[in-house]
This record gives C-alpha cells, sequence and structure tokens, in this order.
C-alpha cells in the first residue's frame, strides 16, 4: 500500500522564497557598522564643517566689517541664518554631526524609520504561511500565497509606510535627529564680539562644557588657556569618546 505523506517537500521556488526572507531579515538585523557613525570620524568631520564655517564668518566680516550677532535662544547660543539669507556665504547651514546618528544607505535608514513595522509585518506573514503549511498543506504552493498572502502584506507595509513617512520630523535626510536634541537647534553652538568668534560642538559625549560667555574673549590670544585647559576640550587621548567640547576660535 502506498504511504501518502502529510506534509510534501518544498519545491525550489518556495526554498528560494525562504531564503530571501531570511537574507533579508539577516541583513537588517546586522549592526551598523557604518564608518560615518565612529566617533574618530565624527570628530574629522565636524573639525572640516568648522573649518568651512570660519571661512564663511571670515568673508562675512569683508563684506559688514562684522562678524554676524548671535542670537540667544532657548538657553543656547546660535548662528541663525546669517551665513545663508540673503547672501550665500554657505550653500546651506551647517549642522552639529553630534547631534544626528548617520546612515550610510538607503536601506539602514528605512529600517530605522519603519523597522518595527517591516519586522511585525513579515513576522505576519511567515505565521500565517506556517500555519497553513501545518493545517492545509494543499494550499502551500507559491502560486496561492503570492496572490493571498504575500502580495497583500507587501502592499499594506507599504501603504502604513507611505502614510507615515511625511509625518516623521526626527529625520534630515540620511541623519536621525538624537533624542536629546529633538526640538532644538541643531548647528554649532556659536558666540561673538566685535572682534572675533568661537565655534563649538558637543563632541563625542553630547553634552555641552563649554559656555562661551564665560571661557572666551577675543581681546587675548586665542585659544586662551581657560579653553584649552578649564573650559573643557575634547581630547582623543583621554578616549574616542570621552568628554570635551570640539570648537574653532578666531584666532
Amino acid at each position: 500500500m502506498k504511504r501518502s505523506s502529510f506534509i510534501r517537500p518544498l519545491s525550489l521556488i518556495e526554498w528560494t522564497l525562504i531564503a530571501c526572507i531570511i537574507a533579508i531579515l539577516a541583513i537588517l538585523f546586522m549592526p551598523s557598522l557604518s564608518f560615518g557613525n565612529q566617533p574618530r570620524s565624527k570628530v574629522s568631520r565636524v573639525m572640516s564643517d568648522q573649518r568651512t564655517m570660519a571661512t564663511a564668518l571670515e568673508a562675512y566680516y569683508v563684506d559688514h566689517n562684522a562678524y554676524p550677532p548671535y542670537i540667544r535662544e532657548g538657553g543656547d547660543y546660535i548662528l541663525g541664518h546669517h551665513l545663508t539669507s540673503p547672501t550665500n556665504y554657505l550653500k546651506e547651514d551647517m549642522l552639529d554631526g553630534f547631534k544626528f546618528r548617520e546612515y550610510s544607505n538607503i536601506f539602514e535608514l528605512v529600517w530605522a524609520k519603519f523597522g518595527s513595522v517591516i519586522f511585525i509585518g513579515i513576522l505576519v506573514i511567515i505565521s500565517v504561511s506556517v500555519f497553513l503549511y501545518i493545517a492545509k498543506p494543499d494550499y502551500w504552493n507559491f502560486e496561492k500565497l503570492l496572490p493571498n498572502i504575500i502580495a497583500p502584506g507587501i502592499v499594506i507595509l507599504c501603504l502604513i509606510i507611505a502614510l507615515f513617512h511625511n509625518t516623521d520630523d526626527n529625520f534630515i535626510g540620511y541623519k536621525q535627529i538624537l533624542p536629546e536634541w529633538r526640538g532644538k537647534y541643531l548647528g554649532f553652538r556659536y558666540y561673538s564680539d566685535p572682534n572675533g568668534w568661537i565655534l563649538i560642538s558637543p563632541g563625542p559625549d553630547r553634552d555641552y562644557d563649554i559656555d562661551p560667555v564665560k571661557y572666551y574673549d577675543s581681546s587675548i590670544a586665542q585659544p586662551s588657556f581657560e579653553l584649552l585647559c578649564i573650559a573643557g576640550t575634547y581630547d582623543p587621548t583621554n578616549g574616542t569618546v570621552s568628554s570635551g567640547d570640539v570648537f574653532r576660535v578666531k584666532q
């Protein structure tokens, strides 16, 4: 008598589909090794951006015989849009890299925005497919799963992503604003007086240490002893994620 089997072997297409799902999940759950998120690379980028802003500040001084005034906002000292409007000394306002998490590609960005929705959707699709595989083995084939389970699931996921795409203001391009900086000024701390200026980034610890009113004085040689040794200057020899601010000052 011929022995019948409740569960039939999977076809090549079905094995391929399972392999693709596993591969997608593996890629999404891999820890981000993006070079742009490493403290050393961020320090270098922040220093480069501050040099660019320094050039723009000096160009502004040539045209106006004064440096842009600082603006007091929310307990901070900010530059505002003096370098981008009405004259474009910079193409766009510089953002402080230590106030963001950066993503190197679109896959990391999409996962950061919609990872929980994607994960739950894939989990539901897999769960329904496994249920059908056990309860109704005759239903388990690619020709039936694609139009009835997989395709509708993907459509629903895309609709949810499209619905929330324009409502999330925690992302700027490939950058995600860190929780402690949401709703706050995202550029460098800026302070000026008639003879000079200082640009400050909170550094890898993401916490400001330098009070420009207290430690900056353009009437003495800069960078001063107070800035370098007392105020809290970032020093990589103390560890890449150590305290201290990254700053550039008019010399």
